[in-house]
């Protein structure tokens, strides 16, 4: 079917990173560190293939770069950072968005090349994060302010290292992070901040996004903004994990036309507000079974409020286990998602 699947090909030329001291998120409240200094370089060269109609580009190629330097400090209870961004798209194909409506923007080539008002080579300079952050007594303590990523469900380091992997993988990132596969990336304005004690966590955050993403200049705000609110817990010498969260979701703008199945003109007169809370929680699990390992992830969501002038509700449930024996057995996989 044209324009319903594309083949894309992203090979990582270069990935560096380099930092001098020692890291500063693990010092003790009472060190005082040198500065440290981050650099990171990630060029990327995509191909694509899309099967579009005439006259748009069915094939082309062009090159991601991402530059990012840094610099920290850990002084007693404090901890500062400052980090530049330099994202850059080069060799953008003019020809990947079709005039055949359906088809639209084929491939992130016509994504890029839109974002950035129709510009073949996009580059920019901003800045990624700059935030000050105190830390209470006790190492489970902090409040941040400032620019600042963020993401959600990694709001704990597990020492289990399959349960952290689990974490890393399959669930961060679900529903709010920095966009890290896209070239300039998400960064939030505003405050976050941890209250635990050992096994638990208790993390807050009120944000408001910035640009970046698929546009290379990631320094202003957008009229979005969200509140997140989740309580997490490690039970059984952290070989279980569980999270319940709380989202609240706020898209103020005005002249960006909401995607759903309404006419285009029906859309485009739609001016209001989309106001949306999530409630949900996960749970991963894995525990000694026999001679292996039983491991189970669950993750839920349910959705409402405001679409525009549209009422909305949805949910979502994804599952998944594994029990790993000499011959290893998959448990089956299920997700559903439903809105209206």
């Amino acid at each position: 079917m044209p324009g319903k699947y594309s083949l894309a090909a992203s090979a990582t030329v270069l990935l560096i990173t380099v930092a001098s001291a020692r890291g500063h998120a693990q010092s003790s409240p009472s060190s005082n560190l040198p500065v440290s200094i981050s650099v990171y370089d990630r060029t990327r060269v995509d191909t694509w293939q899309w099967f579009a109609a005439p006259p748009a580009s069915e094939t082309y190629g062009y090159v991601e770069s991402l530059v990012r330097l840094g610099v920290a400090q850990r002084v007693h209870q404090w901890d500062w950072e400052l980090e530049l961004a330099q994202p850059s798209v080069l060799a953008l194909p003019s020809d990947a968005i079709s005039p055949v409506t359906a088809q639209g923007q084929l491939g992130l080539g016509g994504t890029y090349y839109a974002s950035n008002s129709n510009n073949i080579n996009p580059a920019a300079a901003f800045l990624k994060q700059g935030y000050l952050r105190y830390h209470f007594e006790g190492t489970d303590k902090n409040l941040r302010l400032g620019r600042y990523e963020f993401i959600e469900g990694q709001e704990t380091l597990p020492e289990n290292t399959t349960i952290s992997w689990l974490q890393t993988n399959r669930i961060a990132h679900r529903l709010v992070g920095n966009f890290a596969f896209s070239n300039a990336q998400r960064s939030f304005d505003g405050l976050d901040g941890h209250y635990g004690a050992g096994t638990w966590d208790l993390t807050s955050m009120v944000g408001r996004s910035d640009q970046g993403v698929y546009n290379m200049n990631g320094n202003p705000e957008l009229n979005v903004d969200l509140q997140y609110l989740a309580f997490t817990k490690s039970e059984l010498s952290q070989h279980i994990l569980w999270r319940a969260f709380g989202i609240g979701y706020h898209d103020g703008r005005t002249g960006v036309t909401k995607s759903d199945n309404r006419a285009s003109a029906v859309r485009a007169a739609d001016h209001n507000n989309i106001r949306i809370g999530t409630y949900g929680g996960d749970m991963l699990a894995t525990v000694p079974a026999g001679p292996g390992r039983f491991d189970f992830l669950f993750w839920g969501a349910l959705q409402n409020g405001s679409w525009g002038a549209l009422h909305h509700s949805a949910n979502a449930v994804a599952s998944a286990c594994a029990i790993s024996t000499s011959a290893a057995v998959i448990c089956p996989f299920a997700r559903t998602v439903s809105a209206a």
